[in-house]
């Protein structure tokens, strides 16, 4: 391993790095060291103290001043330089040099590793006594501090900033690392705030830096992958200028229409359409946003660049879906929630999507009423041509039917037509559009429907409003839309391992709430209709994997089989591949194996409810590793 990375560290020329952390402060500063050790200090000093420290600090000390000299940097740095000669400031520093040797000693790992990977680094306290601002891997404390409060994290973020603000198109690489249990909590503002993104960064926790495999397999993750972040920072930096710039230039243009030019639209062309010209100006001027934006020649080039990259080894997508991933779908497919009135409007489009109310508790029943974000919901969109709607040629609404499931609700076995994800009240909800179900509302009912408690949430952008209309007339025409994302589905996952006596060895177990597996639903490369499925385990299920198969004792491997699991554990490959997601089928009634043919092929996957392994019996047909996915 550390030849592989140490090779691969000089194929990307990453040659320099920097550790900062308030381990390596040279002083402490005045606020390292408690008010009560103060005052036992300023009692304890003796004649001959005081004359010591006035001469290293440049100017007389008295007993009367020790509040402001507590504070003054000078002074307590002159405290510090002469402590070997002052029993006081012995005293005084104790709690603290011990705390810094603590701190250090914790580093050294990631020091030998360093130098063993024969990679160049510098140390660096608070102080900023180095430039590292030409630093391609940086190693950083999240509390620069004694004390771990929100004074160190913030002095943190300021450290990374500063570099990141000098170099927005290199940014180096940033292992964050701690010996706080915040660590996982608090990494994403970090990275956040720092301007990052999640391929440029990872974080340790101190405790980890002994383990070379594991710190090796991070800086070979971050190595490998920083010409594409690169090519990925460089096209957010080009949205981040084109937006400035064309901010500037929209409004210019905007500001040249005057009341005159909005009453000619309206008296001559809107009103003939009974079109509300506000609604009309909005997504007029959202467009020709959107068209000066498509013309910015920096964000051409460096969305060019993306097309660039090979996605063979990368994981399907990011692990779990996050606000942003969620965010981008819903405003892909629907137009922005706020647009839709609170309580929703009298006057229908085509596209409202209207949801029916939560279930009502069964009378009787003693279980616990299924709170409303997790209910699946009936909801009803407009199919009724937007024109007849528009002149009041019709008089009533033709409403296609389909299910709204929270979003992580386990999907169902078919594949209709869906919407993959809606926003409503903070929740998210996936769609399967039925087109054989339809019904119609009478317009003048509309009131009725709003008394029941149904409630008109969203409305679909058009090519999507259009599509779910095509759907229900059938293939005679079809509208193409923006492809949408992957659907994805937190899932449990228990992975066993058969043993040499053929039992079955559980190596970890998650429950779909723990949140470190997930499954993805995609279509297959080839274009063909079908699904295609992914399980993405979280870092710290992966790290619990290898740590438990590396310790089971090697006479407890099986030993059949064309591939040796007692050799291809300690392979890192084999959980680079597991790490790029298993290929997977929910309805297979066999375990799947995703590295057939391949010198990996000692893992399984398969449906809890569809397992080889029954009452702890691991047949011998079944390769060493299966990992069980629950859907419940």
């Amino acid at each position: 391993m550390i030849e592989q990375v140490k090779a691969l560290l000089a194929e990307q020329a990453l040659t320099r790095a920097a550790i900062i952390d308030d381990a390596f402060d040279e002083s402490p500063l005045p606020q390292d060291i408690d008010g009560e050790l103060w005052d036992r200090f300023f009692d304890d000093l003796t004649a001959g103290d005081e004359k010591t420290i006035t001469s290293e600090y440049g100017k007389e000390i008295t007993e009367g001043d020790g509040s402001e000299l507590r504070r003054d940097v000078a002074f307590v740095q002159a405290v510090w330089a002469v402590r070997s000669g002052v029993e006081a400031a012995q005293d005084l520093f104790g709690d603290y040099e011990t705390a810094r040797r603590g701190k250090r000693a914790a580093l050294k790992p990631l020091e030998e590793l360093l130098k063993e990977l024969a990679l160049p680094y510098q140390t660096s306290g608070r102080r900023a006594d180095i430039d590292v601002s030409d630093v391609q891997i940086l190693f950083l404390d999240l509390y620069l501090g004694y004390v771990e409060d929100e004074a160190a994290i913030a002095q943190a973020i300021e450290r990374l900033k500063a570099v990141v603000a000098r170099r927005v198109a290199d940014p180096p690489i940033v292992v964050l690392m701690s010996q706080s249990l915040s660590l996982d909590t608090l990494a994403p503002r970090v990275r956040d705030e720092g301007e990052l993104l999640g391929c440029q960064f990872r974080t340790l926790h101190k405790s980890k830096l002994k383990d070379k495999d594991l710190v090796s397999e991070h800086l070979h993750d971050l190595a490998s992958t920083r010409p594409d972040a690169l090519k990925l920072t460089g096209f957010i930096a080009a949205w981040d200028s084109a937006l400035d710039t064309m901010k500037s230039d929209f409004l210019k243009e905007v500001r040249t229409l005057d009341l005159a030019d909005y009453a000619s639209a309206q008296l001559l062309k809107l009103s003939a359409e009974e079109e509300p010209l506000g609604d009309y100006m909005l997504d007029l001027f959202d467009q020709r946003l959107h068209g000066m934006l498509e013309g910015d020649k920096s964000l051409l080039a460096s969305s060019q660049t993306l097309n660039s990259i090979q996605w063979a080894a990368y994981p399907p997508a990011q692990f779990m879906p996050s606000g942003a991933f969620l965010d981008l779908t819903d405003s892909l497919i629907f137009q922005h929630a706020k647009r839709t009135p609170p309580g929703g409007t009298l006057q229908p489009q085509l596209g409202d999507v209207w949801m029916a109310p939560p279930q009502a508790p069964r009378a009787r029943s003693k279980a616990p009423p299924i709170p409303v974000a997790k209910q699946s919901r009936d909801v009803f969109a407009v199919l009724t041509q937007a024109c007849d709607l528009q002149h009041g040629n019709s008089d009533r609404l033709l409403m296609l039917k389909g299910i709204a499931r929270p979003y992580n609700a386990t999907p169902t076995e078919k594949n209709p037509v869906s919407s993959a994800v809606m926003q409503v009240d903070e929740v998210d909800y996936a769609i399967d559009w039925n087109p054989l179900l339809t019904e119609t509302w009478l317009l003048k009912e509309l009131p009725k429907f709003r008394k029941r408690g149904f409630v008109h949430v969203r409305r679909l952008r058009l090519p999507y409003a259009l599509q779910l209309q095509q759907a229900f007339i059938g293939k005679l025409g079809r509208v193409g839309t923006a492809a949408e994302l992957p659907s994805r589905h937190a899932v449990g996952v228990e992975i066993l391992l058969r043993t040499k006596s053929g039992g079955a060895r559980a190596l970890a177990t998650v429950k779909a709430s723990d949140g470190d597996a997930v499954c993805l639903v995609g279509r297959p490369t080839d274009g063909s209709l079908g699904k295609v499925e992914w399980l993405l385990l979280s870092d710290r299920l992966r790290e619990t994997l290898r740590q438990a198969l590396k310790n089971v004792p090697s006479a407890d491997l099986p030993t059949g089989g064309a591939v040796k699991l007692a050799t291809v554990r300690e392979d890192p490959e084999l959980f680079r591949r597991i790490k790029a997601g298993l290929a997977y089928s929910r309805e297979a009634e066999k375990p799947k194996r995703p590295f057939l043919n391949s010198d990996y092929d000692v893992v399984a996957v398969v449906s809890a409810d569809k397992s080889p392994v029954i009452g702890g019996i691991y047949p011998d047909n079944v390769v060493p590793i299966l990992f069980e996915i629950d859907w419940d």
